[in-house]
Formats: C-alpha cells, sequence, structure tokens
C-alpha cells in the first residue's frame, strides 16, 4: 500500500481501525514478510547484585523509559519481582506502571 493509499484510508475511517470494515480495508492486498524480535541480555552478574542488596534488606526499584511489559519481564529476570507478576494484568497490581502512571500517584514534578 503506497503512503497516500494508507492516508486516504486513515482519512475515510477517522484514525479508528477498531472496525472489521477498517481493518478488512486495511488488509487488502497485504503481503506479510516476516517479524523480527530481538531481546537485549541483562548483563552478567545483575541478578546476582539484585539478590544481594535484597539480603541486605535493601528495596530494590527499577526506573525504566521501556514499555510496562518489558521492564516487567526485566524486573523479573533481574529478581526485582517475582515470577508470579507475570501471570498478573495491569489492572490486577500497579508494580509497573507508565510515566504518566507514576506522576499521577506521586503528585507530579515539583520543581523548586
Amino acid at each position: 500500500m503506497e503512503t497516500d493509499q494508507f492516508e486516504d484510508l486513515n482519512q475515510q475511517f477517522g484514525n479508528n481501525w477498531t472496525s472489521e470494515r477498517a481493518i478488512d480495508a486495511l488488509e487488502k492486498d497485504t503481503i506479510f514478510l516476516g517479524m523480527l524480535a530481538l531481546k537485549d541480555p541483562l548483563r552478567p552478574k545483575v541478578a546476582q547484585v539484585v539478590e544481594f542488596a535484597q539480603k541486605g534488606r535493601m528495596h530494590v526499584r527499577m526506573v525504566t523509559g521501556e514499555h510496562p511489559e518489558t521492564a516487567k519481564s526485566i524486573a523479573i529476570d533481574a529478581g526485582i519481582l517475582d515470577k508470579k507478576f507475570r501471570e498478573l494484568s495491569d489492572e490486577d497490581n500497579s508494580v509497573c506502571m507508565t510515566a504518566e502512571e507514576f506522576s499521577q500517584k506521586v503528585g507530579g514534578v515539583k520543581r523548586m
């Protein structure tokens, strides 16, 4: 699909691609070429350092710009979160949150 064809469809459906008709229009004459997934592994000893800190009664927290599901997976791999959190939805807990959600929870950023 050419860019101008996509823009015409986008305008026609008002940037709302949830209806069957819109999805059918978008998928018409579309060929799936493939998919690629990458994983950037944790640095060696990260999980070991987290475990050491936790044994010293430190509460380890992670702040990242990653998508909440990616952040949750990294935190589990690092030992910051227990594997049980993988099964919970975002509605079930507030362990992983976006920057906007965090800002609302802490009352925003105050400049001094």
